[in-house]
């Protein structure tokens, strides 16, 4: 079970993640679209249930990126999902995407250790017939210069936890990401990014872990998603899973 995160809070650590930002660089074509994704870390089970729904009741479908080796235990998260959860999710829809098998940390871990994560992960995926995905969430959103250039290779997109906007010329090997934490009342925070999106065209990626009332600090409640999820929508943004937007994306910068 992954504990809550202590990062790096060195010098070294600082300016490891600002040079690892600048490699590797995959960068998003020229594009004029608004658009918005919802994901999942981990996942929790109450986003199985309680954010499927939110998104569902708008016929709209998410990225849940799984940690299969963490499939059935529980942690500060609460009750982590279930293969029933996992095949539920895949046949209404969403895309079940990669965040390694045991939630390593893919900056301090070595490459070998990364590789072998990321490939027992999708292994075990697939046994209970979840397609493989072509994206990927780094956990804890940390990663080290060795374990992107690898991931990048197997990958189309790569998602981190650095807050922004993708737009042309974002890196789609280290996606920004705005966290959705907190109850409706906590939500100014992902509106302020929503409100930027009308403005300028760009992709607005949101990432939560649990959906419930008594969230934890990396979590929302289901009111605070179905907020959000609404705030897009009634801006006429498209919305889709990760992989989804990256596809329009690569069409609309092709005609």
């Amino acid at each position: 079970m992954n504990a809550p995160y202590m990062p790096d809070v060195s010098l070294k650590g600082k300016i490891r993640r600002r040079l690892t930002r600048l490699t590797d660089r995959k960068p998003l074509p020229a594009f004029q679209g608004r658009y918005v994704s919802f994901s999942f870390d981990d996942f929790p089970k109450s986003s199985a249930i309680a954010g499927a729904k939110a998104l569902e009741d708008q016929n709209l479908r998410a990225t849940y990126y799984a940690c299969a080796g963490q499939m059935g235990t529980s942690n500060h998260f609460g009750q982590l999902f279930e293969r029933k959860d996992l095949l539920r999710l895949s046949h209404a829809g969403h895309e079940i995407g990669c965040h390694t098998k045991n939630h390593i940390d893919c900056a301090a871990s070595s490459l070998s250790a990364v590789q072998r994560d990321v490939i027992e992960n999708q292994e075990q995926l697939s046994r209970m017939g979840i397609a493989a995905s072509n994206a990927f969430a780094f956990p804890f959103g940390d990663v080290s210069f060795t374990a992107k250039n690898a991931l990048a290779g197997r990958y189309a997109t790569l998602r981190g936890v650095q807050p922004g906007i993708n737009c042309s010329g974002s890196d789609s090997n280290q996606l920004h990401a705005v966290p959705l934490e907190g109850g409706e009342s906590d939500m100014g925070y992902a509106s302020s990014f929503l409100d930027k999106l009308r403005y300028k065209p760009g992709w607005l990626i949101f990432f939560t872990h649990d959906v419930r009332e008594n969230y934890s600090n990396w979590g929302c409640s289901p009111l605070a998603l179905q907020k959000v999820i609404k705030s897009a929508k009634n801006a006429n943004f498209t919305i889709g899973t990760v992989s989804e937007v990256y596809r329009k994306i690569n069409v609309e910068a092709a005609k």
